[in-house]
């Protein structure tokens, strides 16, 4: 049987890989001073909890992957199984990664909202909502691949044609986002100015950021792996990093905030305490 591989492509696709794992590994090791100050010695918070799963899960993650593409998926020709399945895992790998960015954005506009029932209501409905959906799209996506197996991976496990359910998933992360931001933007320009505190500012400032920079993101990837070239099989692996690299950012910087001696007012102190919502009283 003749073999028709791109091995420039295959060499993309391990260092890339590679670089996403390295990435990954040197930004722990840049912030575990930060990390050992302002999570480990912290007490156990749903913040905390989010936090550990996106820095450790995203990491076993990308160990995981570069693993894989050095053992089962480096012998070619790949069987089709096998890359259903890596698929599958990388899609509900980063669908778990921006259920956990986007519940924690959710924490803080709940806090911003001082913690109403209606918000809170609205918020809950909105995140499991959230969850179903893209894990089912991330689901549906791997048993997409299995439909027409020729034409979704060549036999080294190269995604050829991306399938068109992408754009669903990354429709919903957009309207999500915007509408975590609009709610942050409207509470923040409904507030008298001298009751914004700089919290009320580093939650504008990183739901603008995250809304911005995914949508970005994903307005320049999309339309290119849909109509251009299909380059899912080393994007995966970014995205994870990068939303894992986003979430234990955007979680840092509430945990410092809360720490005793940080350069806080009195309701960023308040408003603290609502995020971070302890599971037990001490």
């Amino acid at each position: 049987m003749m073999l028709t591989i791109d091995l420039d492509e295959v060499m993309v696709r391990n260092y890339s890989c590679l670089i996403a794992l390295v990435f990954l590994a040197w930004d722990l090791v840049v912030t575990f001073g930060d990390e050992y100050e302002y999570v480990w010695k912290q007490k156990w918070t749903p913040v905390k909890y989010i936090y550990l799963f996106c820095r450790y899960f995203s990491l076993a993650v990308q160990i995981i992957n570069y693993v894989i593409i050095q053992g089962p998926i480096s012998q070619v020709p790949v069987a089709h199984t096998i890359c259903k399945a890596w698929f599958m895992f990388q899609s509900l790998c980063a669908t778990s990664m921006m259920c956990s960015i986007n519940a924690l954005l959710m924490l803080r506009v709940y806090a911003l909202y001082d913690r109403s029932r209606g918000v809170a209501t609205f918020l809950a409905i909105a995140f499991f909502v959230d969850v179903i959906s893209l894990s089912a799209q991330g689901f549906y996506l791997g048993t997409r691949a299995s439909v027409s197996e020729a034409s979704v991976f060549d036999q080294a496990c190269l995604m050829k044609q991306t399938p068109s359910a992408v754009l669903s998933s990354s429709i919903e992360i957009v309207v999500v986002q915007g509408t975590l931001w609009g709610m942050t933007w409207w509470k923040n320009n409904r507030s008298e100015p001298w009751t914004r505190t700089p919290l009320i500012g580093l939650v504008m400032r990183d739901s603008a950021f995250v809304f911005v920079g995914l949508f970005a993101i994903l307005i320049i990837t999309i339309p290119y792996t849909l109509l251009v070239k299909s380059v899912g099989h080393f994007l995966f692996p970014w995205f994870i990093s990068l939303l894992a690299f986003i979430a234990c950012r955007l979680t840092m910087n509430l945990l410092q905030l809360n720490t005793p001696g940080a350069s806080t007012q009195p309701g960023d102190l308040e408003l603290t305490s609502f995020i971070e919502i302890p599971l037990q009283d001490d």
